[in-house]
């Protein structure tokens, strides 16, 4: 089962105020702790201060995620998320996919969901896509209602 927390991790809560189609597949899960943004200041500082990173430990980070370390990818995945740089979100995200955490493929595809290019709207399709068919169930469905909430959104309003 993937875990609630690291979906928050990355920035789940800040893609509803940036995507309003993220907003649709809120009843998907009910757990407010996934899709809601932290309801106090003092929550959402917390929230942005644990994905604070000094830019002394960036180019470690960096080093170590090159060298096969999914936690370092997450930990620059997570950083640049609340930065709002969903180029740099995206590309870290995909290194800790190939590092081997599997549970940040519905993270990468939100990343991509945000870039708005053809490119990216094929990646965020291949990733949902490949999340519906490889599972595990619980991501699958997951995967499955934001991929239809962001097609109808593109449809309605990318024209």
């Amino acid at each position: 089962m993937y875990s609630v927390r690291r979906l928050k991790l990355f920035g789940f809560g800040l893609l509803l105020s940036v995507l309003p189609w993220a907003a649709e597949a809120q009843d998907v899960d009910k757990s407010p702790s996934l899709l809601e943004e932290p309801a106090h200041p003092v929550a959402e500082f917390e929230y942005e201060r644990a994905h604070h990173i000094d830019a002394n430990e960036i180019p470690e980070l960096k080093q170590k995620a090159m060298l096969g370390s999914a936690e370092a990818a997450e930990k620059l995945a997570g950083f640049f998320g609340v930065q709002l740089d969903s180029q740099n979100q995206a590309y870290w995200l995909s290194i800790a996919v190939e590092n081997g955490d599997e549970e940040q493929r519905l993270n990468l595809a939100r990343a991509y969901t945000r870039e708005r290019t053809e490119y990216s709207d094929n990646r965020a399709r291949f990733w949902y896509k490949k999340i519906i068919a490889a599972g595990p169930k619980d991501m699958s469905e997951l995967a499955a209602k934001e991929l239809s909430a962001w097609e109808e959104y593109k449809r309605l309003y990318d024209k």
